[in-house]
């Protein structure tokens, strides 16, 4: 009983984490009948729909970004995979230290699905930021085409500039948090749910900040979005 218990606390604590960002959404448009730019989020699967219209050497300067981006996300997944190689069989040699072995399996299961809500969260995050930098992307090229036609576009430029800030750092913020490892301290039996709470309690508050990081990221593109929209709808009106 205490077992189930237990794992519906660390269920809840993941569905809690994943429900906000299902419901992201970055919306571009850029006021020409149907050109859209939007990301959304379902059940954690991030989708792309993009039908905004953009010059060969813009679109050569986004799938270069993109891969970058992609070869970064890959190392970093297989460096941490590596991580938890090592830090799984050091998670053994200290449970060594519980005698009961019912205590020891259900302390092992418990750290495991620790650090396995925190690699796919973590891995969610970065899956996210790379969907909302490619808006970005295009966002900056509308407003470089805007500019060649001799717009004012200093304030989306600072906007542009202000979220590609936010990405980064929200980005370094995910990335330290996916490098974090759980362990559960063991050496002493009677203060082991205790101990299980306060580890569980920790990862939560963690994801928590990692997860505002990116909400902030996500707001600085929207910001830029509207700077956008709005120096279209002035060019327009004049």
């Amino acid at each position: 009983m205490q077992r189930t218990l237990l794992y519906a606390l660390l269920f809840i604590t993941l569905i809690f984490f994943a429900a906000p960002l299902s419901a992201m959404t970055v919306a571009v448009n850029t006021g020409e009948n149907t050109q859209e730019t939007s990301v959304t989020s379902e059940n954690g699967s991030i989708s792309i729909e993009q039908t905004l219209q953009t010059s060969p050497a813009v679109k050569s300067v986004f799938e270069t970004r993109r891969e970058e981006g992609q070869t970064l996300f890959n190392e970093r997944r297989e460096e941490i995979k590596a991580n938890r190689d090592e830090w799984r069989q050091e998670l053994k040699s200290r449970l060594l230290r519980i005698k009961d072995e019912r205590k020891r399996a259900t302390a092992e299961q418990i750290n495991t699905m620790l650090n396995s809500i925190n690699g796919h969260y973590t891995t969610m995050l970065l899956r996210v930021l790379t969907n909302v930098e490619n808006i970005l992307n295009k966002i900056e090229g509308r407003t470089k085409k805007l500019k060649e036609q001799g717009e004012n576009t200093s304030n989306v430029e600072t906007k542009i500039t202000e979220a590609r800030t936010a990405i980064a750092s929200a980005r370094t913020a995910v990335q330290a948090q996916a490098d974090k490892t759980y362990t559960i301290p063991t050496s002493d039996e009677s203060t082991l749910k205790k101990n299980i709470k306060e580890t569980r309690d920790a990862l939560r508050n963690d994801l928590h900040a990692a997860r505002k990081t990116v909400q902030a990221a996500h707001a600085a593109v929207k910001d830029a979005g509207k700077a956008l929209i709005e120096l279209k709808a002035s060019s327009e009106s004049e």
